[in-house]
Formats: C-alpha cells, structure tokens, sequence
C-alpha cells in the first residue's frame, strides 16, 4: 500500500476509515493507541482533494468524555488539534471548530511544508546508509 496518496473516504464506518486511511501514516488510531486513551473515532472526512483527513474522536477524562477534531496532512502528521484540556463537552462544538480550524487552515501550503520536511529526513535516511556502504566497501 502506497501511504503517500491522497486521502479518500474507504469506509463509511469511521473507525474503519481512519484506520484504512492513516495506516503507515501515523499510530493515531491504531487500535491499540485508543484502548489506551479510552479514545473512540465518532465521524471522518478528507477534504482539498485528499490532501486532509480529519476526524471527530471522543476520549476519557476525570470529567468524563470530551471531544475534539483532529485535521491530519498526507504524512499523517496533526495539524490544529487542541490539546485533551482544551477539547470539548460535545461532538457537535468539536465539529463546528473543526471545521473553522479547516476554513483557515492552507491545505497546498501544509502539503509543501510537509514534503520538504519528508525531503530533508529521507535525504539524511540515505546519507547515513551511504555511510555504512562506504565502512563495508573499506
């Protein structure tokens, strides 16, 4: 599986979504990272042509449950997501700021960014095994 394509909607059930859509990407919504934050994915989406995933995840607190959304770029990397303090009492407010984090969020802007970072940690990936070929070939 190529992790590197767009986003597009695999399922309508949102657990399965995100699991299929950020799987080599990120350990987000691996099964086992929610068991551990009590988390649960509520509702999924991509948006600007598959270049966002975004989802809608409810997790435990003292409090009880909060909620909040969570925007990710083609790496599987978070963007605008509030910290576990600041989440929400409902699902219908973490949508609603959601989707105002996506409304300013630059989608094109966030790829490019995120593709010259991946450019810069391949390139050191591959100068150190250029390193180890050249200690064998002595």
């Amino acid at each position: 599986m190529n992790h590197y394509t767009r986003y597009e909607t695999k399922s309508s059930y949102p657990l399965n979504n995100a699991q299929s859509n950020l799987a080599g990407r990120t350990h987000y919504v691996d099964t086992d990272t929610l068991k551990f934050f009590k988390a649960r994915v509520l509702s999924t989406g991509t948006t600007d042509n598959g270049l966002l995933f975004w989802l809608i995840e409810s997790f435990a607190t003292d409090d009880g449950r909060k909620f909040r959304g969570v925007i990710f770029d083609i790496f599987g990397s978070t963007h605008a997501r509030r910290s576990m303090d600041d989440a929400y009492k409902t699902a219908k407010q973490a949508k609603k700021a959601l989707w105002a984090d996506l409304n300013e969020l630059n989608a094109v802007e966030i790829t490019r960014a995120a593709m010259e970072s991946e450019k810069r940690w391949f390139k050191s990936v591959m100068d150190r095994i250029e390193k180890d070929l050249r200690r064998l070939e002595q």
